[in-house]
């Protein structure tokens, strides 16, 4: 293959000695981009210093679409790898290279390729706690990916830039301040009411939104302002009962909002939080908010009181089980990631590869 028989390093001296030559540099970046498709080609790429160079090439070039966009995938592909994510983000890191890729965003707003790839450079390496400050933290980052959350955006851009703000938002307070100050909950909101039938969609606006009123009273206000708060993420629960995740996350959501105001819109809201956790018994993060839910149902109607207190509910609610990891906050439930080899920073946990 290409990696064994010692063509790695011919490539990395070529893109050396031609630092100018914009098409070299392009094809040189995209042999490395489809390497990394593959994770035993890491240590072949490593050892030719390949990241340094395609790194370099990207800082030299910043302004060439052609050359950032097989940049950011190569480089994304990489921080996927949770063996190598930790050594991948540490030279990025000190290579600053951040905030050229930020800065080319505004350059090329309007090839979708290119900023799908992005959002998975950003996303992906705000993935651990020690890199979602300075990601967020790095220019027009959080404002970039805030503008493509918009009604014109192709579902795949959309997808990655709110999976991005969803990263972003987990487990980093200043961050989720930053989304909500510049219109990241009209932004999300907008994308929830317009993309009920896409579950990919909906499972990063709505661990996105969790994470911003969890964090913020205001926020929550912000909410039901803006709609009917707590009906609304009842009915997006309700389109979606065959989805766990979907049915969880929009728990998460019902448990920190203000409830129903009449007695029949609580009893109603309290018979179909106890299907779902009739539904998913095993499901410990449903169990544990759905139960909250319903304790906030019952301090506010005595008639959802009164429901749970009949036999068939007790039934339901005796046997509802979770461990003390589902207490934790929306921010430290999922992707709590340090970068160490046996973190989370896996692909499985939120990284992307394309």
């Amino acid at each position: 293959s290409i990696a064994s028989l010692g063509c790695i390093d011919l490539i990395v001296a070529a893109m050396e000695r031609h630092s100018t030559h914009i098409k070299l540099q392009q094809m040189a970046m995209g042999v490395f981009r489809t390497l990394s498709y593959d994770r035993d080609k890491f240590k072949y790429i490593n050892d030719a210093n390949g990241i340094e160079a395609v790194i370099l090439s990207m800082k030299r070039n910043w302004k060439k679409l052609d050359i950032m966009k097989e940049g950011c995938g190569f480089i994304q592909n990489l921080l996927s790898i949770r063996k190598t994510y930790s050594y991948v983000a540490q030279i990025i890191k000190k290579s600053e290279i951040l905030p050229k890729v930020v800065d080319s965003i505004s350059i090329h707003v309007k090839n979708m390729e290119f900023l799908e790839v992005a959002c998975g450079f950003l996303g992906n390496l705000a993935l651990a706690k020690s890199m979602k400050s300075i990601v967020g933290s790095c220019g027009a980052t959080i404002t970039h990916m805030i503008d493509l959350v918009a009604p014109n955006t192709p579902i795949e851009v959309l997808r990655a830039a709110c999976s991005t703000l969803r990263i972003l938002s987990i487990g980093n307070e200043d961050n989720a301040t930053k989304i909500a100050a510049n219109g990241g909950i009209d932004a999300a909101l907008s994308a929830l009411e317009s993309s009920q039938d896409d579950e990919v969609l909906l499972e990063h606006v709505l661990g996105l939104l969790r994470d911003l009123i969890f964090y913020n009273d205001s926020n929550r206000e912000a909410v039901v302002l803006r709609q009917k708060g707590f009906e609304m993420f009842l009915c997006t629960m309700r389109k979606h009962l065959d989805s766990d995740e979907l049915v969880s996350l929009n728990c998460g959501i019902l448990r920190l909002l203000q409830p129903p105001e009449t007695d029949k819109s609580s009893l109603s809201a309290a018979r179909e939080i106890m299907k779902v956790m009739e539904k998913y018994p095993e499901e410990t993060r449903v169990q544990f908010d759905g139960c909250h839910v319903l304790l906030k149902l019952s301090c506010n109607s005595a008639v959802v009181a009164e429901f749970l207190q009949k036999q068939e509910s007790q039934k339901t609610l005796n046997e509802s089980q979770f461990d003390d990891t589902s207490s934790q906050s929306a921010s430290d439930s999922e992707g709590d990631s340090d970068g160490s080899d046996d973190s989370d920073s896996d692909s499985d946990n939120g990284s992307v590869s394309f």
